[in-house]
């Protein structure tokens, strides 16, 4: 039998399992970088772009793209 700290350490490997070397070097470019605050009107935006698509998700309505006029 696995214990379950063997099966949470091998979930934690398997997450990272599937970076590929292009997307690892994408990342590696972020390393030292300082966030930079993210503008409100963006941020709403973006979140309202969210809960758009998890709405039409639910409904059933699915479609292809997002509109950004909202």
């Amino acid at each position: 039998m696995i214990s379950y700290a063997a099966k949470t350490k091998r979930l934690q490997v398997d997450d990272c399992a599937g970076l590929t070397t292009a997307m690892q070097a994408a990342l590696e470019r972020l390393n030292g970088k300082c966030p930079e605050r993210c503008p409100d009107e963006l941020a709403e935006r973006t979140i309202r772009l969210l809960c758009a698509a998890a709405a039409e998700r639910a409904s059933g309505r699915d479609r292809r793209g997002l509109s950004l006029s909202l």
